[in-house]
């Protein structure tokens, strides 16, 4: 019996070590680091992904792109508008008492800047059929020149959008109050 039982544990701390190589090896195939951690050094760096459809890779990297520039112009500057509504109401007494709770929250967040020199560092496809795109803009493209560019007529035109969805927000948060 007690042979049998070392055996077994024999066997079971192989197959721990096993289990463990065989993590590791999934995280490794998980993509490259900047996946998780977009860094690029003297810049600004921001990853977009889409999946690969009928559409085709092209598409895909147009719509990973579009999402990784919108990150980066989230991290330069953002509007945030949010508003978080708790309701509780105890009814009854002692074991006999029932609680209703309700929460609701509404947020929206609204990013209008020129992106001057960004651009595609570093492109991966995963097994999935996952298209990953790295993008930085350098450290030296300062928040002033971004403020200057917002002078030109289309800035203005998407700042004005932007105003009226911020509208349409609190119209929508002023409905759900009555």
């Amino acid at each position: 019996m007690k042979k049998k039982l070392i055996l077994f544990t024999t066997l079971l701390l192989g197959a721990v070590g096993c289990s463990s190589a065989k993590t590791n090896t999934v995280q490794e195939t998980q993509g490259p680091k900047w996946i998780y951690t977009p860094e690029v050094e003297g810049a600004t760096a921001a990853v977009g992904s889409s999946k690969i459809g009928p559409a085709g890779t092209q598409f895909a990297k147009n719509q990973a792109l579009l999402a990784a520039r919108a990150e980066l112009s989230r991290m330069m500057e953002s509007k945030v508008k949010d508003l978080t509504k708790n309701y509780m109401n105890a009814i009854g007494v002692g074991e006999k008492q029932s609680v209703e709770s309700v929460s609701t929250q509404v947020s929206k967040s609204v990013a209008s800047n020129t992106l001057k020199g960004s651009k595609q560092i570093d492109m991966y496809v995963s097994p999935e059929k996952e298209l990953f795109v790295l993008v930085a803009i350098p450290n030296q493209i300062t928040k002033e020149e971004i403020k200057n560019s917002i002078k030109n007529e289309e800035n203005l035109y998407q700042e004005f959008k932007a105003s009226k969805g911020f509208k349409e927000l609190d119209e929508e948060i002023e409905k759900s109050f009555n």
